[in-house]
């Protein structure tokens, strides 16, 4: 428990554990009358800290001062409460529909006062059935300390054999947690009915229309006698905006309709379909897909709720996938399509076979130098092409460049890129591989990507990084204030031309870095043997074929033709083959 100096000055301890609690208040002239208490006479309360004489209390709704008081705590591991008496000495508006309270207790021993006081079960429902939803996976999403607020959206609600919950078309206003019972999910296609699932104990049900804000695209029936637990979508957006936190459950409902749903609208984004999920990501998860008319494999990154629902971030997130869009480079992985649903983003990109540096290096150590040399090539390669678009990556590291089975690299994850010069305020990167530049939320430039990439390129070498990493603190330090440890200590036998490299692109000062992108490639090309492995197309070669195609259409069929010719350009492009579209206006046709 931390210590906290409370406003009296006295010892205050921090109540993490028992962030849970109760209250109730007075009935007319100031008596507690438990036998006429309703619901709107008791609400949860978070619990942030308490003394002996006192506690502060989470709540959404004010009280003024000199209210008195029924304060019970939870105990999480006995699931017994132990009440007091206290009067309210402060108040204090945080956020909209968010409190605290200053409590002082009516006796100064906390402990022995009312120890046994809980709210009558005919009336104040939820505490009868705390065990189950303190054990839902809806729970279990947030912290403790934040599970006051969302105990407060919740009511019970029942259903008797047969009756409709909800039904495909309606408003999606609530979603609801199955304590008894059993449901039936069922849709109308065609004039005919289509089971999708059924659903059991401590199932969600109707989460789906919640995220997206669309109306309910099936049925539910209640199987059986069921008892559920209903939570309005306006009420669960406030408590969200309050402890982000939650919104990973809402990402994990997406996640797991698109792995078991048996429902094909449910898995559709846009024109594509999930099939299963690849990884999980700090920010996204990536799902393996199809377009659906053109069967053409596709991965599919979602941004979590948690980031989905910052703005700032979102904007972010889109601009990865329009920044990746415009680029069109053979070690820069491609992006068809961005699309909305389930209240976040998805960005639809090419599906790469194969495997992160990183996890190369994990397995294998250190790489040959012949094999770092031909990667570091085909990264720089990338890199230059996007700087002379004015964009900067921000964050190179193993986990970004992707070795694809046939040994070609593309880089990954623009997700953080910004334009040239631009200022790095929040020191925007990976600390392993952050710039001085970075470290010190100075402009950033082209050659912030190189200093990041020469860090790679001496753990390619060495099979780690060049400096001890168990202070971070120390590690920023190291990166502003010291050059980086000789590769040829590490590595014996490195050949002088790559240790002369990773040196100058690793100095601290950016003026004594390459200067570009385009620097640094003439220095490697020697390094590279062969010219087929430097991310040069090898369609780039004495002799080659051309076909021509044309197409003749009107003004309103544009749109459509262009799309036809991006399609046919992806796929073409997949075989190796260029494609280029010329435009002729008021053409006619003989």
């Amino acid at each position: 428990m931390g210590e906290i100096c409370d406003r009296r000055g006295g010892e205050r301890v921090s109540d993490n554990e028992s962030g849970l609690g109760w209250i109730c208040l007075p009935g007319p002239g100031k008596v507690f009358q438990l036998d006429k208490l309703t619901v709107s006479d008791c609400c949860f309360v978070g619990i942030r800290n308490l003394s002996d004489s006192g506690m502060m209390l989470e709540v959404d709704e004010p009280l003024a001062v000199g209210t008195l008081l029924v304060i019970s705590r939870h105990d999480f591991r006995t699931g017994d409460w132990r009440s007091s008496a206290g009067t309210v000495v402060w108040c204090k508006q945080i956020r909209k529909q968010y409190y605290c309270l200053g409590v002082n207790f009516r006796s100064q021993n906390s402990s022995s006062v009312m120890p046994s006081l809980v709210p009558p079960r005919d009336n104040f429902h939820i505490i009868e059935h705390l065990p189950f939803l303190l054990h839902s996976d809806l729970l279990k999403s947030v912290p403790k300390n934040a599970i006051w607020s969302l105990l407060n959206c919740i009511r019970p609600c029942r259903f008797e054999a047969g009756e409709r919950i909800f039904s495909q078309g309606d408003p999606g206003d609530c979603f609801y947690l199955i304590e008894e019972g059993r449901c039936r999910v069922h849709c109308l296609k065609d004039g005919n009915e289509h089971l999708i699932a059924v659903l059991n104990l401590c199932d969600v049900v109707g989460e789906m229309a919640v995220l997206t804000g669309e109306n309910r695209l099936v049925h539910i029936d209640a199987e059986i006698d069921s008892a559920l637990w209903r939570i309005d979508r306006e009420a669960y957006g406030r408590v969200a905006e309050l402890h982000p936190e939650l919104r990973l459950f809402l990402t994990e409902q997406v996640t797991k309709r698109f792995e078991v749903s048996g429902h094909f609208a449910d898995k559709m984004i846009g024109k594509y379909t999930v099939r299963h999920k690849l990884g999980n990501g700090a920010w996204a998860i990536v799902f393996s897909g199809e377009h659906q008319l053109l069967k053409k494999p596709v991965a599919i990154k979602m941004l979590k709720h948690t980031m989905a629902m910052d703005v700032e971030f979102k904007e972010k997130f889109s601009q990865e996938g329009e920044i990746i869009a415009r680029m069109n480079h053979p070690n820069v992985v491609q992006v068809y399509d961005i699309e909305s649903r389930f209240n976040t983003t998805f960005i639809i990109m090419e599906l790469l076979n194969g495997e992160s540096l990183e996890s190369r290096l994990k397995r294998e150590g250190a790489l040959p130098f012949d094999v770092a040399a031909r990667y570091l090539h085909q990264t720089c390669s990338a890199l230059a092409y996007a700087h002379d678009t004015g964009i900067i990556h921000q964050d190179i590291k193993p986990d970004n460049l992707f070795i694809c089975n046939d040994d070609s690299l593309k880089v990954v994850d623009f997700g953080l890129a910004c334009a040239s010069g631009s200022e790095n305020f929040e020191m925007e990167g990976t600390l392993f591989y952050m710039s001085p530049e970075q470290i010190n939320s100075d402009p950033v430039d082209a050659r912030t990507d190189i200093y990041c990439m020469g860090i790679t390129a001496y753990e390619m070498v060495a099979g780690r990084r060049p400096y001890p990493e168990n202070d971070l603190g120390r590690l920023m330090e190291r990166h502003v204030e010291e050059d980086i440890p000789d590769p040829a200590l590490a590595v014996p036998g490195i050949p002088e031309s790559l240790r002369a490299f990773i040196i100058k692109a690793c100095q601290r000062d950016p003026a004594n870095r390459y200067q570009s992108m385009t620097d640094a490639l003439v220095d490697l090309e020697p390094l590279c043997g062969t010219r087929e492995h430097t991310g040069i197309s090898s369609l780039v070669q004495p002799r080659c074929h051309m076909s021509s195609m044309h197409f003749f259409y009107q003004d309103e069929h544009r749109k459509e033709v262009t799309q036809l010719f991006e399609e046919f350009h992806s796929r073409a492009r997949e075989l190796g083959v260029i494609t280029h579209l010329a435009d002729f206006e008021n053409f006619q046709v003989q």
